[in-house]
């Protein structure tokens, strides 16, 4: 994962590819193209839980960086995903710099008993691009 968060801060953009569902074999086809990674979205598309496990599995195989957009921003589905070990979770609907607290917190307790995750919070409204500036920067949340 710190290879990823390097990538993300780095001077080589990183492609990261949605195959837009449940696309196994778009790990290999990916694996062959530097600078790539898997894009899972849990939240645009019907992959769920168990697919995604299994696309992140495939994709760690493979030797690509993986990255998974859930479907909220609710902490039970959070946690499951977390499970799944991928390298960065992007948590959409983040609205405040309280939402990314609790979320740093989450991925803070998870992270003393696996890998730690990156977390990419995806703030898509007016209000939370509001609070932009005001979000808890910690070793877990980084601006970009």
């Amino acid at each position: 994962m710190a290879n990823l968060r390097q990538r993300l801060r780095g001077e080589t953009p990183l492609c990261a590819v949605n195959p837009g569902g449940a696309g196994l074999a778009v790990g290999d086809a990916l694996a062959r193209i530097a600078d790539s990674a898997l894009f899972i979205d849990c939240e645009r598309t019907a992959i769920g839980i168990t697919q995604a496990a299994h696309m992140a599995r495939a994709a760690r195989a493979a030797g690509l960086a993986t990255l998974l957009r859930t479907e909220s921003v609710a902490p039970g589905s959070i946690i499951r995903y977390l499970d799944c070990g991928v390298d960065a979770l992007v948590v959409p609907q983040v609205e405040s710099g309280a939402q990314c607290a609790a979320l740093a917190q989450l991925f803070d307790v998870h992270a003393a008993t696996a890998p730690r995750t990156a977390l990419i919070a995806q703030i898509e409204s007016v209000a939370g691009t509001v609070h932009w500036m005001t979000l808890p920067i910690t070793p877990v949340l980084r601006r970009f």
